[in-house]
């Protein structure tokens, strides 16, 4: 998958591709590693040298994982259940706004299926540990931000038993307006780190969603 990068103020620089994997594509573009390397220039006692990224929020289907969710099945599912054409609409806005508790719930367990059907297939999109490992090593905190339900971030989690977990990890259970809203995004930089949300790096493979939640809560974002 590939990002586009821009920052979280508008009119500033140009957006290019930016890849999680390191290895070549044949439209270019740089890798995550490769813009994390120079956002986060360390000296040589382990501080800043520069004000760069301190840190970094990824999405998690498609981006942290190999997309295998089948979209067109859960919209059509989705759709049963609420007794109308979605069409392209946010889903999970589309869920939110039912009026019948019954609809909604039986929508929302249309969505867990079809999520816990991805489970078995789920894989590790490439260079996601050297991308971990490099946070790691300098300290920079790493959290997950997913539309996907909690129990899909846990099943992510128990798929990473080599590398720590991602915290926060937060996941559409968790009370927080979903992505394209910053709430979520705002609260891990300025709640749980301490940090603006400038120096905070969201990651995705949604330009409808991650780019324009990073966008809106002043983040860079790729």
């Amino acid at each position: 998958g590939y990002w586009k990068e821009s920052s979280g103020t508008a009119g500033r620089g140009q957006d290019r591709l930016v890849y999680l994997s390191g290895a070549r594509h044949s439209g270019g573009g740089a890798s995550v590693m490769q813009y994390l390397r120079k956002l986060t220039t360390m000296g040589s006692a382990g501080t800043r040298t520069r004000r760069g990224v301190r840190g970094v929020i990824f999405d998690m289907d498609g981006t942290l994982t190999v997309p295998v969710l089948d979209f067109v099945k859960m919209r059509k599912e989705v759709g049963v259940a609420l007794g109308r054409d979605i069409g392209r609409a946010d889903m999970l806005k589309e869920v939110e706004a039912e009026e019948c508790e019954d609809r909604r719930q039986a929508a929302l367990e249309a969505i867990r299926i079809v999520e816990r059907e991805g489970h078995e297939k789920m894989k590790l999109a490439r260079d996601v540990r050297a991308v971990c490992d490099f946070l790691d090593e300098r300290n920079i905190p790493r959290a997950i931000l997913t539309r996907n339900s909690k129990e899909s971030l846990d099943y992510f989690h128990d798929r990473l038993p080599a590398i720590p977990k991602f915290h926060p990890a937060v996941s559409r259970d968790c009370g927080f307006l979903p992505k394209p809203h910053p709430d979520a995004l705002e609260h891990i930089s300025t709640q749980v780190w301490g940090f603006s949300t400038n120096e905070v790096l969201m990651v995705g493979d949604s330009a409808k969603d991650d780019v324009r939640a990073g966008r809106r809560a002043g983040a860079i974002t790729v």
